[in-house]
Order: structure tokens, then C-alpha cells, then sequence
């Protein structure tokens, strides 16, 4: 597994973008765990967009831990959307209804061809 780090960008106004990168299926890439905010998760607008190559059967799920340090094997739960698995099979944008302390997205199918950008745009 390997783990893409995030590019973050503030976007004036209490604003961040978080991007994540390079996502392929081919080492079944994780993001690098974002922290919502150190002092308490208190960004609680989010919104994702996924776009790239998806390939055959790919899929990119947001997770989500309230873990102190969480780990990438297990301690996460996968975000909701609209009441179902924040999930993307395809270019989409969605809103995330919990507010974990940290969040990062993770390839969970795919193949060769999969290499998916997941951009989230958090606001207080």
C-alpha cells in the first residue's frame, strides 16, 4: 500500500482545498491522513470531488477516524453521503455528513489503469 501525500491550499476566507493525487489501484494508494483540525474537527462543510481514471470496477472510499493517531489497517470508518457509502465509481462530486478528526481517501478496486485525484474544499 502506498500512501499519497496531501497538497493543501488555502483558499482565503476559512477555506482549504486538500488534494490527493497519483491515487492507482496498482498499490492499492491510500491518502495520507488529513487532519481537520488539531485542536478539534471544526471544518464541518466538506466537499468532495474525484475525477481521473477509473478504469474497470474502480472505486475510492473517504474514511474517516476520530483516533488520536489513527492506522492505516484498521481504526477508520468509511464516510457517509446522502445516507449511503461515500463512495465514487465515477467522476462525482459529493458532501460528507460526519466531521471525523482526520479523513483521507483510499482505492478499495480497480485495476492497472486506475489513477484517481480526489480534491476535497473544506469550510467552518
Amino acid at each position: 500500500m502506498a500512501v499519497r501525500a496531501y497538497v493543501e491550499k488555502n483558499l482565503g476566507g476559512g477555506v482549504r482545498k486538500v488534494s490527493w493525487t497519483g491515487l492507482t489501484k496498482a498499490t492499492n494508494d491510500v491518502g495520507q491522513w488529513y487532519q481537520l483540525e488539531s485542536t478539534g474537527p471544526r471544518f464541518n462543510d466538506k466537499t468532495v470531488h474525484v475525477y481521473g481514471t477509473f478504469g474497470t470496477g474502480g472505486n475510492l472510499k473517504m474514511q474517516g477516524s476520530n483516533l488520536d493517531t489513527p492506522t492505516d489497517a484498521t481504526n477508520f470508518q468509511i464516510l457517509d453521503s446522502a445516507n449511503a457509502d461515500m463512495e465514487f465509481t465515477a467522476v462525482a462530486g459529493k458532501v460528507a455528513m460526519q466531521n471525523p478528526q482526520f479523513i483521507r481517501p483510499a482505492i478499495t478496486a480497480g485495476d492497472a489503469n486506475t489513477n484517481l485525484t480526489c480534491e476535497m474544499v473544506i469550510g467552518r
